[in-house]
């Protein structure tokens, strides 16, 4: 049973939400994957390299075999765009998926920052996983926007986790994406904000039904 967890946004392969499902999924049989999305060099990160990158890991580990796809962030709509790829992903679970990302990015830093970003050709962001601010090409803003996250849609068993409170990626998003993909979505709403980290327990009673209920063996002929 294979199981590729995709980290957010300056973040990776060890922080909390990644070692906490990691760890129990691990105990339920699963064998966890937890690829550094950052790889080679966080300067040049875009969307287009973490989505290439979680393919080829998912390639490898699991050519054939069902695979369960667990994304936090960024790393949600990576694991959302990965399954429009990949023949044999069985289920996603999604935790405060990054979807309408592409508009908050050419936003977030404020116009003026945005231009000084471009005319410098970089943007200092701080990285969780370091601790520190790192800096970060504006290719990574040329690339988000190809990429249109409205009407996206899932064929596949997934179970969706958002924060009320969550002032990072609003939480209409993800309404939007289970009003669009009911008949295969579960949603969850929850009292906490983007990072969930209050919640994990909560979450993962959800999540060791959402497995219990559909084994790998039915994930994937679900599709």
């Amino acid at each position: 049973m294979r199981c590729l967890y995709l980290h957010g946004f300056a973040s990776g392969p060890r922080s909390q939400k990644a070692l906490f499902f990691a760890a129990r999924l691990r105990n339920q049989g699963f064998a966890v994957h937890v690829p550094d999305l950052n790889e080679p060099d966080f300067a040049d990160l875009t969307l287009t390299r973490q989505l290439d990158h979680a393919q080829r890991i998912a390639e490898q580990i699991s050519s054939d075999e069902p695979l369960l796809v667990l994304g936090s962030s960024m790393g949600g709509l990576v694991a959302t765009l990965l399954c429009e790829r990949l023949s044999n992903v069985g289920g996603l679970i999604l935790l405060a998926p990054g979807f309408g990302i592409n508009k908050r990015w050419e936003s977030m830093p404020g116009t003026d920052e945005l231009s000084k970003w471009q005319q410098k050709g970089f943007h200092e962001v701080f990285h969780y996983q370091t601790q520190s601010d790192r800096p970060l090409k504006y290719a990574f803003v040329q690339d988000m926007n190809q990429y249109r996250t409205d009407g996206l849609h899932v064929s596949v068993p997934t179970l969706v986790f958002h924060g009320k409170r969550d002032e990072v990626i609003p939480v209409e998003e993800s309404r939007k994406f289970f009003r669009d993909n009911s008949e295969f979505v579960e949603y969850h709403e929850l009292d906490s904000d983007h990072d969930l980290i209050d919640v994990l327990d909560d979450m993962w009673a959800q999540v060791d039904r959402f497995v219990a209920r559909h084994t790998v063996v039915s994930l994937a002929n679900a599709r």
